[in-house]
């Protein structure tokens, strides 16, 4: 059977230029002898997110576009859909064959209740959660759908054979997270582990561009069950691939597309370049602003903002700065870039007497063109200090890349042009490191043990006492986790971050009206019975075993319901504050009350 993956940049919520997209790319499938057409997670609604009193407008919308769909698709299509309610993301995979459109998700729920109902012992009864994972069957094959990494993991243990898993991730890439990279880094990441678990294709159908603060990367992809990388899309541009699946593992394919060596840092600044593109056109900006004090954080945002909108629509303006060898830097790079240069009298700057007043000068001016402002802090940066002062239509590109990682941006950057004076990067000293001077000798060796304590409390959920543990410095620790909380309070107004990490600042929840804060422990003494209690009952709550039972309906019962369908991804949302059927699963009640 041929499957196309039709690798797609759209604008979320913009349904008829969307679905007319979706039909060219499933024409052109068609012409290439495909019979099924995959479209990435993100294609129709992103990870959009409505006003209560929008929701029955946006499902209604969204019914008749899919419907419209189905009339008109010449072949059959995998449409999936992602919406979500007060922070929790809630899926549905769509069918549109025959002019039908069967509910996947929402068959298998009907099937496991039917089967509950036709039971004499149920799941509950065993004190056990129940989730399902959506399947079907076209051109002979039997498809399994995933979403996220648990669907992976879940189907690993399902007992079902199937001929393909195909894989609809909605989060964007992770620095921190090589799989995310897709087949730009199949060698690196988890899915030969994957196909191998599975015995069958793997097909990664990802979508590109950014979708609010997320950006995706392209590289779909179609693995084989023995590994081998058959195909393998563009990354951070659109495209379309086909490909042949067979029951049977086929020893020679004829390969288009192989797998080189993942470059992390290469493939951050595509995705930072795309990420900045998308904001900046999608949100309607005409060009970027960017005020540059010769930092090396500024000069990698400028450079970025080249690279993604090119020199034209990139306006910068520079600012005075004690440091000569800093000015310098500024003036070289936008000479070396051809970007625009701003220029004020000098008798303004003179006015300008407060960092704050010249921040003020250059928001009003990026509003008069109607630019967005691009901020230069980082994460360390903004983890440590915070910000003093941003616009409505400020933009962090690199907040929620570590100060370190900056300099490997810079150091990819310059191997396309040395755009970035080399002496700069050497010095990153520009970073607050006030009580860590007795961390390491370098400005360099502090900065990288600072990030290596923020990335252990945030992404790695590690505690102040498990890195005082590991890493030694005691004072110093607890001197960087002190400043994280400090400055919580002047982060608040800094939600627009492209994310690039498993947790950025935003999503760290760290309270900034709580006066409360962790201490070094000892991790050796015993835990009290009811420390021990509280945490696992808390843990219980929270999450659920999983049980995956066989999956056999008409899909015709699921077709009756579809308008019901959008309906219950808002119930399914509002049931759990987890990822309802993806990262954490729980049992499905029902449509119905229990009077």
């Amino acid at each position: 059977m041929r499957i196309a993956v039709a690798q797609m940049n759209t604008q979320a919520g913009d349904f008829e230029f969307t679905a007319q997209t979706m039909l060219e790319y499933a024409q052109r499938a068609q012409q290439q002898g495909a019979e099924l057409v995959i479209y990435p997670a993100p294609t129709l609604t992103g990870l959009l997110s409505v006003p209560e009193a929008d929701i029955e407008g946006l499902f209604a919308d969204l019914s008749e576009i899919i419907n419209s769909l189905s009339e008109k698709l010449p072949i059959a299509a995998l449409i999936p859909v992602v919406t979500e309610f007060d922070g929790s993301a809630a899926s549905e995979a769509l069918l549109v064959r025959n002019g039908a459109v069967t509910p996947l998700k929402l068959t298998a729920q009907i099937a496991h209740m039917s089967a509950l109902a036709r039971s004499t012992s149920s799941a509950q009864a065993s004190g056990e959660n129940t989730f399902e994972l959506a399947k079907f069957e076209a051109g002979g094959l039997t498809f399994g759908v995933a979403f996220t990494y648990d669907d992976l993991d879940a189907w690993q243990d399902v007992d079902d054979s199937l001929d393909a898993v195909i894989y609809l991730p909605y989060f964007g890439f992770a620095v921190d997270d090589s799989s995310s990279a897709m087949g730009m880094a199949v060698a690196e990441s988890r899915y030969l582990g994957d196909v191998e678990e599975f015995d069958s294709w793997l097909i990664a159908a990802n979508a590109v561009g950014a979708y609010g603060n997320q950006v995706f990367c392209g590289s779909s992809f179609f693995l084989s069950p023995s590994g081998d990388l058959v195909k393998q899309a563009a990354s951070f541009s659109e495209d379309m691939v086909v490909c042949e699946v067979d029951q049977d593992t086929i020893e020679n394919f004829d390969r288009e597309d192989t797998a080189g060596v993942y470059n992390s840092a290469l493939t951050t600044w595509g995705v930072l370049a795309t990420g900045v593109r998308d904001y900046t056109v999608k949100s309607g900006f005409d060009g970027v602003f960017i005020a540059v004090d010769g930092s090396l954080s500024s000069l990698v945002t400028v450079a970025l903002a080249s690279d993604a909108l090119g020199p034209m629509r990139v306006h910068v303006l520079l600012l005075p700065n004690k440091d000569s060898r800093a000015t310098s830097a500024a003036e070289l790079l936008t000479a070396r870039l051809r970007v625009n240069k701003v220029t004020v009298d000098s008798t303004v700057f003179s006015t300008l007497t407060d960092t704050k007043l010249v921040s003020a000068f250059g928001y009003a001016y990026a509003d008069q063109h109607n630019y967005l402002t691009l901020e230069t802090a980082d994460k360390t940066i903004l983890a440590l200090k915070g910000t003093e002062i941003s616009s409505a239509h400020s933009l962090w590109p690199l907040g929620d890349m570590y100060h370190a990682d900056i300099v490997d941006l810079a150091r990819v950057r310059n191997t396309f042009s040395p755009a970035i004076d080399h002496a700069v990067l050497e010095n990153i000293s520009e970073v607050v490191t006030d009580g860590l001077e007795n961390v390491a000798p370098t400005p360099q060796e502090r900065i990288e043990f600072v990030d290596c304590v923020l990335t252990s409390y945030l992404e790695w959920n590690k505690s102040i006492s498990a890195i005082v543990e590991e890493m030694g410095k005691v004072d110093e620790v607890k001197t960087i986790i002190s400043m994280l909380h400090a400055r919580q309070k002047d982060r608040r107004n800094t939600t627009e971050v492209l994310e690039m990490s498993s947790k950025s600042l935003t999503n760290a929840q760290i309270p900034h009206a709580s006066v409360w804060q962790d201490r070094i422990r000892d991790t050796k003494a015993s835990e009290s019975d009811l420390v021990e209690s509280l945490r696992n009952s808390l843990r219980e709550i929270q999450g659920a075993s999983m049980h995956l039972p066989e999956l056999s309906v008409d899909p015709a019962e699921a077709q009756e319901g579809f308008k019901d369908m959008l309906e219950l991804l808002k119930e399914l949302a509002q049931e759990s504050d987890a990822q309802i059927g993806m990262v954490d699963p729980k049992m499905w009640r029902g449509p119905f009350s229990e009077n």
